[in-house]
């Protein structure tokens, strides 16, 4: 389904996947300036130019087709006002080496 038009995979932001987002900032710890989270390998990808008409089934039968890992989590973003996919979202591979095997193969 999505040969046809290509799709486009990066590197998601660390913890994309968390129900819950820290209000104070204060509480993360740095190390040389850099914050902790940043040194633990990612495991969620970030995908672009998705059709409208996509739907987080959809985009977790593709990536579970390629038989490139697990996936753990599937999230297309949709604009509040109207609830349309934005035409991007995240998936969450279980573990770095699936990750890295979805953005070579896909």
């Amino acid at each position: 389904k999505y040969k046809r038009s290509p799709l486009y995979l990066e590197w998601a932001p660390v913890n994309t996947f968390m129900d819950q987002v820290e209000e104070n900032k204060d509480d993360v710890e740095m190390e040389g300036g850099k914050d902790t989270n940043e040194e633990e390998p990612s495991k969620s990808l970030f995908v672009k130019n998705l059709n409208f008409d996509t739907t987080e089934v959809s985009l977790r039968k593709a990536f579970t087709d390629a038989r490139i890992g697990k996936v753990t989590g599937v999230k297309i973003v949709s604009k509040k006002d109207s609830g349309l996919s934005s035409g991007y979202g995240f998936v969450e591979m279980e573990d770095e080496e699936g990750a890295k095997k979805a953005l070579r193969k896909m």
